[in-house]
């Protein structure tokens, strides 16, 4: 079977290789996202329906739109306000897991809808889908992986090994698919594949509002140098370590958080122990908060653990200077030449802080220019579904390996 192979850096190529070898008693809502005569027909099976402004989802579904049907399936039978979409919605629950009941509604829908490719994405997803397909002779199933540690859990080794064999794992940076060749028993070299995520270039561009405006969307001081950091507030982001690192730096500048999470409180307080409640604004959520990149003059990264770094990628190409920790997959993002430190160095976290705060308007833009080409060249939302096409439908020119 011909399919491409996505290296570790993401680099695709395609080569030779070989493959491996009841009615639903409740009413659905279906997904027709194109309408397309291929009798091709692909399920993404989902945890819930994405965040009103989360957008890559949607880019990873338009890249099949032009060559197969698409029927999007959710796990979580609750359906968000902002949903204006179909779908198929299952009666999960977030606590429980009952797999067998699951997997036997996925397998009831690719048999209905003549399901002929499975996609699915994080790990329950997966592992049902996985589940599923075995039953209703689907040979592969193709799963993305966004973070670290998916298959930390032990429970979760055990039913990859038993369940997951027929999985073509995805992971969305050469440093997640890297830990789940280590860590899940049924990912190997040669079924574990590298695709970077992608924007959408002239879309991104299209919604940036202005300095002004997104300073004013946020609530920020028009007249301050304003270093920002969009995330949630959860330890592996890291803002206490900004924190940590500005309280160090003896220069007039002002801080803001964009995000919500359950470390608001200690932030809040650790601000105020450092002496920053004054420089520190934290703006809770902001719905796209992409279009408000601009509101800063600078962006701090200092994630301990990073899968991708989509906020990395968004703010490089909004043209913000840029200082990240090297965890995950951000060094991937940054291709060695921003300014980076050690994740959970708070002294590195300064240096590059102090660095960055020296650099002249010329050698900002010098910095900027240089990520943001690179990144505009390996990161659009055409590369990205480029990639899913040629691995999943086996699209594209091939080659046979010698």
């Amino acid at each position: 079977m011909i399919l491409p192979i996505i290296d570790q850096k993401g680099k695709c190529s395609n080569v030779n290789v070989k493959a491996q070898s009841t009615p639903m008693d409740r009413k659905c809502q279906r997904v027709y996202l194109n309408e397309c005569s291929s009798a091709m027909k692909l399920l993404h099976v989902l945890h819930s329906a994405p965040a009103a402004d989360y957008k890559l989802t949607g880019e990873i579904r338009s890249a099949f739109r032009a060559e197969c049907e698409v029927i999007e399936l959710y796990l979580y039978k609750e359906k968000p306000a902002h949903f204006k979409g179909e779908g198929i919605f299952l009666n999960s629950t977030r606590n429980s897991f009952a797999p067998l009941s699951s997997a036997k509604e996925i397998a009831a829908v690719i048999k209905q809808e003549g399901i002929t490719h499975v996609l699915s994405e994080r790990y329950k997803p997966s592992l049902l889908a996985a589940i599923a397909a075995s039953r209703t002779g689907i040979k592969e199933v193709y799963s993305i992986f966004h973070g670290l540690d998916e298959f930390a859990r032990l429970g979760r080794r055990i039913a990859a090994a038993f369940f997951m064999k027929n999985t073509r794992f995805i992971g969305v940076s050469a440093s997640v698919r890297n830990d789940l060749v280590k860590n899940c028993p049924a990912a190997k070299e040669r079924n574990s594949f590298t695709i970077f995520n992608g924007i959408d270039l002239a879309g991104f561009h299209r919604d940036l509002l202005s300095k002004e405006a997104a300073r004013a969307e946020l609530g920020l001081k028009a007249e301050r140098r304003i270093i920002g950091c969009v995330g949630r507030l959860v330890s592996l982001k890291g803002h206490d370590l900004l924190l940590a690192a500005v309280s160090r730096i003896p220069l007039d500048f002002d801080v803001a958080i964009v995000g919500e999470g359950r470390m608001m409180d200690e932030l809040k307080k650790m601000a105020a122990d450092l002496g920053l409640s004054e420089r520190v604004v934290f703006t809770g959520n902001v719905t796209e908060a992409a279009r408000c990149l601009k509101a800063f003059d600078y962006f701090a990264m200092p994630s301990r653990k990073e899968g991708f770094g989509l906020a990395a990628l968004e703010a490089i190409l909004a043209d913000v200077p840029i200082v990240s920790s090297d965890a995950g997959g951000l060094p991937e993002v940054l291709g060695g030449q921003g300014i980076m430190h050690k994740a959970g160095d708070t002294d590195g976290l300064t240096d590059g802080l102090k660095k960055l705060l020296s650099l002249d308007e010329s050698e900002l833009k010098a910095y900027t220019d240089g990520l943001k080409k690179r990144s505009e060249s390996m990161f659009s939302a055409g590369a990205m579904q480029q990639s899913y096409r040629n691995l999943i439908l086996g699209n594209g020119n091939t080659i046979e390996l010698s």
